[in-house]
């Protein structure tokens, strides 16, 4: 009886995976078609899988340094002689067995020969970030504007640079747009709200936003 119990269980373990593997494959089917459309109405390149020159231009910014299963999944690009934006989704999966996690973000990326930006990472600011402040875990901060110093780990290892970038019109944009994650490097930006997939009908709003964000660094 017991043997006939533990048979009927992984069958019904069996048929709920070939389910869910599915549904899974049928949505991300769903969600490429709707960001071929999207591309299209936007002006945009589409590429699936992403082109193989995106999936190897950004080993050196620390969210394609997380976790394990690093994948580039849907990509929509433009590119002109002194500017590149490409706009794509990234996961990654953290802990392993039954307390893996698989995080997935859209990620806009922006490079522009214009762009002199130092090194830095801005994250929201989290529970432990304030307890590695306690033992000297870097943040640059600024007085006049605590809500941003509050809500945001800024870090980066030229600090006269950084503050220079982070002037009142780029802690306002901040300010506005809770939530984001950005990492620059010398003439490329990336913008992405962690563990965040931007669905389709969003992706117009999304690609303003960090373009507003982008053009504010640019006039630096």
């Amino acid at each position: 009886m017991q043997e006939q119990s533990n048979y009927q269980f992984l069958l019904l373990f069996i048929a709920i995976a070939v389910i869910t593997f599915f549904v899974g494959r049928h949505k991300a089917k769903l969600r490429t078609q709707a960001l071929t459309e999207k591309a299209r109405s936007l002006g945009m390149q589409f590429s699936h899988p992403p082109r193989v020159e995106t999936t190897q231009r950004f080993n050196n910014f620390a969210l394609f340094d997380r976790g394990r299963s690093q994948s580039f999944l849907n990509e929509l690009w433009r590119k002109d002689i002194n500017e590149e934006v490409c706009v794509f989704g990234y996961r990654y999966v953290t802990g392993s067995g039954k307390n893996s996690t698989t995080h997935m973000q859209t990620v806009f990326a922006v490079t522009n020969k214009q762009l002199n930006l130092p090194n830095f990472e801005l994250n929201p600011e989290n529970f432990f970030h304030k307890i590695g402040q306690v033992f000297g875990y870097s943040d640059i901060d600024f007085d006049n504007h605590p809500s941003f110093s509050k809500s945001y780990l800024l870090r980066g290892s030229n600090e006269a640079q950084i503050r220079q970038l982070f002037n009142r019109n780029v802690i306002q944009y901040f300010e506005k747009h809770a939530k984001l994650s950005v990492e620059g490097q010398g003439d490329t930006l990336l913008i992405y709200k962690q563990r965040s997939r931007v669905e389709p009908h969003e992706l117009q709003q999304f690609i303003q936003n960090c373009t507003q964000l982008y053009k504010l660094m640019l006039t630096q």
